[in-house]
């Protein structure tokens, strides 16, 4: 028989990146720092984007004892954001972009070279509806550079939809994505929030840019109540996927148990086909990111 050789020993698995801390509570003035959204840009350039809250809460509280931090800039909640140009290695100081507003929806536009900000501003009084933002907004950023951590980088902000009477009230809290090469309706721009929030269940809804933040329309859908925050990324094969939190266990949603409910768009956004439950998918209870395969 012939001589077996032993098998090389398998090399060690690569050792986990180092975890890097981006946002701290009570930073850049801001009591709390939440939702946050992070998005790759171009040259290993990282922006995060969250909501500074003047206010404690919500799951998010200083350390006993802190003080309470003040800025000027700020009123409420607000949006800041960090820069890294090391890959996410480093990061900038936290600046203001935008002194009111939150639930922050950004998307880089490789297409054109910017970066567009959605995200929701105001209160909706429409009971029984709670936490509905009256408007949401865009605003467009025309770099990525270091120039973009301040406000007037950014264009005047502009209202997209309206509620009640609109698509939408509010943007994710995640990334949004742009749609592939090769990909139907490729440079698309595509992103997703809630229509309504009774504080039981909610309503997902999903809208799309063709311009680069131009101008927007909604997709056809036929969402299931039951899901508040969501998330919305593009599969290897092209489909576009919707993730949404908030099953049975949370805000009456159609997956048993914990579970998340997500969709599929194989016409780039225009129209998502039925609910999908995936035990598998552990149920948070705010958020749903999607990475993007590459």
């Amino acid at each position: 028989s012939p001589n077996l050789q032993p098998l090389p020993d398998s090399p060690p698995p690569p050792p986990s990146p180092p975890e890097v801390t981006v946002f701290v509570h009570g930073e850049g003035g801001c009591s709390c720092i939440g939702i946050p959204a992070l998005i790759l840009t171009r040259n290993r350039t990282v922006l995060a984007f969250a909501e500074c809250r003047m206010w404690q809460g919500d799951g998010c509280h200083l350390a006993s004892g802190t003080p309470t931090p003040k800025n000027p800039n700020c009123s409420g909640t607000c949006i800041v954001m960090k820069r890294s140009s090391t890959g996410g290695a480093t990061w900038s100081q936290p600046h203001i972009v935008a002194g009111a507003g939150g639930n922050v929806m950004p998307v880089f536009d490789a297409i054109r070279g910017r970066v567009v900000l959605n995200y929701a501003l105001g209160s909706a009084n429409d009971p029984p509806y709670i936490q509905a933002a009256a408007s949401v907004m865009v605003t467009v950023a025309e770099t990525d550079g270091p120039e973009i951590l301040s406000a007037a980088a950014w264009s005047t902000p502009r209202q997209i939809a309206k509620y009640p009477g609109g698509w939408a009230n509010h943007p994710g809290p995640n990334p949004a994505v742009q749609l592939r090469a090769g990909s139907p309706h490729a440079g698309r721009l595509v992103f997703s929030g809630r229509l309504h929030n009774t504080g039981k269940t909610c309503s997902a809804v999903v809208w799309f840019s063709d311009d680069g933040g131009e101008s927007f329309a909604q997709a056809q859908h036929g969402f299931i109540n039951g899901t508040c925050e969501v998330g919305v990324s593009q599969m290897a094969d092209g489909r576009v996927v919707l993730l949404g939190n908030d099953g049975a266990a949370h805000d009456n949603g159609p997956c048993p148990g914990n579970t998340l409910q997500h969709y599929f768009s194989t016409d780039g956004g225009d129209s998502f086909g039925p609910v999908i439950c995936d035990h598998a998918l552990v149920n948070a209870d705010c958020q749903a990111p999607v990475p993007a395969p590459y």
